[in-house]
């Protein structure tokens, strides 16, 4: 249940703090971001397993890129803190999830205390 509750503590002080534009700009910039990754992993990890056409998920890729960059173009030049604070959340994110994948390649590393 960890991460629903951060997710969840994440969300009560987004909204505490930021108004509706603002959260609405960070959900636009994550979901981007999300949906990048994702494509990305069913190209490089799962192109065996699911049954797609490489070049779907390649547009997909170049399509939700360009729509990101154009978003963080005008998002910069009129709301700053809705760019930091998506950045911020994604560099958490991927913080999270690289040391989760290490624990999880690593099954002997708790048994013998990390070292």
């Amino acid at each position: 249940h960890q991460p629903l509750l951060v997710t969840a503590a994440a969300a009560i002080v987004l909204t505490a703090t930021l108004d509706l534009s603002q959260i609405a700009s960070v959900g636009v910039f994550l979901y981007l971001s999300m949906d990048i990754a994702a494509q990305w992993g069913v190209l490089r990890r799962l192109k065996s397993q699911v049954p797609t056409k490489r070049w779907l998920p390649a547009a997909t890729i170049l399509l939700d890129t360009v729509l990101l960059v154009a978003f963080l173009i005008a998002k910069a030049g009129t709301d700053v803190l809705a760019v930091v604070i998506a950045a911020a959340i994604a560099v958490a994110i991927s913080l999270a999830q690289f040391v989760a994948s290490r624990r999880r390649s690593d099954p002997d590393r708790k048994k013998t205390g990390g070292s």
